[in-house]
């Protein structure tokens, strides 16, 4: 299994979120991931600490609208556009992944093609 998976998440001030949503990504058994969090104008520490999440894995990269708030399919369709992965998951800057997610996901799918 070496598809990358691309995980999508927009935000906008979910300081007291963010950091346990890219915890669990970052305890992912499945390691071929990339995290595109794109922030849609916060005004409050939500961009530190993605900032700080950045700083300690290479596999997130971040996004800020620092334009007029336009919400979060804005901010999905800007990481779907900068998104590398074979696959797509859009998560909320507030989800939980259990560590087993995307091994199960990305098993399942190769188990089953079209």
């Amino acid at each position: 299994m070496n598809v990358l998976v691309s995980i999508i998440i927009p935000t906008f001030n979910r300081e007291e979120f963010v950091e346990e949503t890219l915890a669990s990504i970052c305890a992912q058994q499945y390691k071929n991931w990339e995290a595109i969090v794109v922030d849609d104008g916060s005004t409050d520490n939500t961009c530190d600490i993605i900032q700080k999440f950045i700083a300690i894995d290479n596999r997130i990269k971040f996004f800020e609208r620092n334009k007029k708030n336009k919400g979060a399919s804005v901010c999905r369709n800007i990481g779907l556009e900068n998104a590398k992965g074979n696959y797509i998951i859009f998560l909320d800057s507030d989800d939980i992944l259990a560590p087993w997610c995307l091994e199960q996901r990305v098993e399942c799918i190769l188990n089953n093609p079209c």
